[in-house]
C-alpha cells in the first residue's frame, strides 16, 4: 500500500468519525456553548455531519481508485 493511499484512508476515517459524532449530537440534542452563553446552533450539526460524511466518502473513493492503478 502506498503512502498516499494510507493518508487517504486515514483522512476518510477521520471524516467519517467526525460526521458520525456530529450526527449523534444532532440526534441527541446536545448543546455546545462557545464563550459566555453563545450557543452553537443544533441544525448546523446536521449539515456538518452531511458534509463530513461526503468528504469521507470522497476520500475513500479516491483511495480505492488510486489503489487500482
Amino acid at each position: 500500500m502506498k503512502f498516499k493511499n494510507i493518508s487517504l484512508y486515514l483522512s476518510a476515517t477521520i471524516f467519517f468519525m467526525v460526521g458520525i459524532l456530529q450526527f449523534l449530537r444532532f440526534q441527541m440534542g446536545l448543546s455546545v456553548s462557545i464563550g459566555h452563553g453563545h450557543e452553537f446552533p443544533l441544525e448546523v450539526s446536521f449539515y456538518l455531519a452531511i458534509a463530513a460524511l461526503v468528504l469521507g466518502l470522497w476520500m475513500l473513493i479516491a483511495a480505492l481508485i488510486k489503489g487500482g492503478n
